[in-house]
């Protein structure tokens, strides 16, 4: 009797244990558990934009040996999934184009407090909102919300940049976010884009390389060897790099200052 007890309790036991493995990784599967990252990048919602905006922050990543993108939307986990691979060329060319750089998916609503914390919005180093398709106002009004409930956490360390769909309606998302809440209105910004590049031809290829990762990259270092030495002096000191500007302890960004300025420390 005393050995059926055993049986039976043991057998219990291993059916509780079990069952907790496949709650979690139902969990996993789902993409519904919790993210427990920080100093990550964080997009909120899927688009046809999701997929390149994630590649771009890849080669940005590149420099540092790679860091974490979590993207959370109203989608299923394992749709997210499938599109990412399609778009990066499958799962073995989409290992070198992630450059290092670990995509967490998890499904939610990016209007909810709840599913915020559970990306760890608060610890995220930068969040992209990304405008929902459909009417701009509406698609605004989202992003509103998701202002809303960024707002409503307890402190937020990084910024946060939000996808507009229409200029009238960044003012509102200004006043909501405060500072530090940056808006793009992306058709604004690329009907100019667009109509510059018709206008200057070759200008496009600027824009390609000035604002893209890929290639050469803007960076603002320190160096002391270079004290007391003019700007004309130094321009032609690296072998590997273009100065292009001076950055002062008051953080005021002078590009291209004279030739005869000379470097002051820090």
């Amino acid at each position: 009797g005393i050995a059926l007890a055993g049986i039976l309790l043991m057998a219990a036991i291993l059916g509780f244990v079990v069952e907790a493995i496949q709650a979690k990784m139902d969990e996993l599967k789902l993409g519904i558990s919790r993210v427990v990252e920080s100093d990550h990048s964080l997009i909120l919602g899927w688009t046809h934009e999701t997929v390149l905006v994630i590649e771009e922050i890849c080669i940005a990543n590149e420099s540092e040996g790679g860091g974490t993108i979590v993207v959370m939307a109203d989608r299923a986990k394992p749709s997210m999934e499938q599109e990412l691979s399609m778009q990066l060329g499958g799962p073995l060319a989409m290992r070198q184009r992630l450059r290092g750089t670990k995509v967490v998916l998890r499904s939610g609503s990016p209007v909810l407090v709840q599913d915020l914390a559970k990306v760890s919005a608060e610890k995220a180093r930068a969040t992209l909102i990304l405008a929902a398709p459909g009417d701009p106002d509406v698609a605004d009004a989202h992003t509103l919300r998701c202002v809303l409930a960024m707002q409503s956490l307890n402190y937020i360390s990084g910024h946060i940049v939000a996808e507009m769909r229409d200029l009238d309606n960044e003012p509102l998302v200004r006043l909501v976010g405060g500072d530090v809440i940056e808006t793009v209105t992306s058709h604004d910004v690329l009907g100019r884009l667009i109509l510059m590049s018709a206008r200057e031809p070759g200008l496009a290829s600027v824009y390609s390389t000035v604002l893209g990762f890929d290639g050469d990259e803007f960076y603002a270092q320190a160096w002391p060897a270079i004290d007391g030495l003019s700007y004309g002096e130094v321009a032609f000191r690296f072998p590997n790099a273009i100065p292009i500007g001076v950055r002062t302890p008051t953080d005021e960004l002078v590009l291209n200052p004279d030739c005869a300025r000379v470097f002051a420390p820090g």
